[in-house]
């Protein structure tokens, strides 16, 4: 498990670096991607809105975030800039394995001088938080990443840091659809 940890890590920290350089990895596929039918059909399911996305509307109705409210965001990848997360009305918490995500999310926060409970470099499934003590959260397109064992430790753990009753979003893309190829 570890080393999957450490595979997807340094993956999103590879991304974060070619993203700092001006390099786009969606936009810089081959041709052979690109002329897929399977791609061009991921390229019309996205601009219809029918792919997983951490800022759909659904999930802001559902969660209802609100000033006295605890927002934990498992697997949080850059919601905080690109999702909305940072207009919310509950307060922001960010578990991402990935420390130049941690890290381009507080020149983020800093930057635009943001009021944020915290931001949390490491896994999910290891969260340094206390038992009951979020109101709301979601984990989105992160766990397809690892084997059913991380996942259980994972949603286990998102069970314990969330209060009774309490709501969460979790979305795992279906590997096996034909959509997904």
């Amino acid at each position: 498990m570890r080393n999957q940890l450490e595979l997807v890590a340094e993956s999103y920290d590879k991304a974060i670096d070619l993203g700092r350089r001006g390099i786009d990895l969606y936009k810089e596929l081959p041709e052979y991607i690109k002329s897929d039918p399977n791609y061009l059909l991921f390229q019309k399911m996205q601009m219809d809105g029918m792919l997983s996305d951490s800022g759909r509307q659904e999930i802001i109705d559902y969660l209802s975030p609100a000033i006295d409210m605890n927002f934990i965001d498992l697997g949080c990848c850059l919601n905080l800039i690109f999702r909305g997360y940072d207009n919310w009305q509950s307060t922001y918490y960010g578990v991402d394995i990935s420390s130049k995500t941690i890290q381009l999310l507080n020149g983020f926060v800093e930057k635009h001088h943001l009021t944020i409970g915290s931001l949390y470099c490491g896994s999910m499934h290891e969260t340094p938080y206390d038992t009951n003590f979020f109101d709301i959260g979601s984990c989105i397109g992160s766990l397809e990443y690892f084997k059913k064992d991380f996942i259980e430790k994972a949603i286990m753990e998102a069970h314990r840091i969330l209060k009774p009753y309490g709501k969460f979003v979790l979305d795992v893309p279906d590997l096996g659809s034909p959509d997904f190829k």
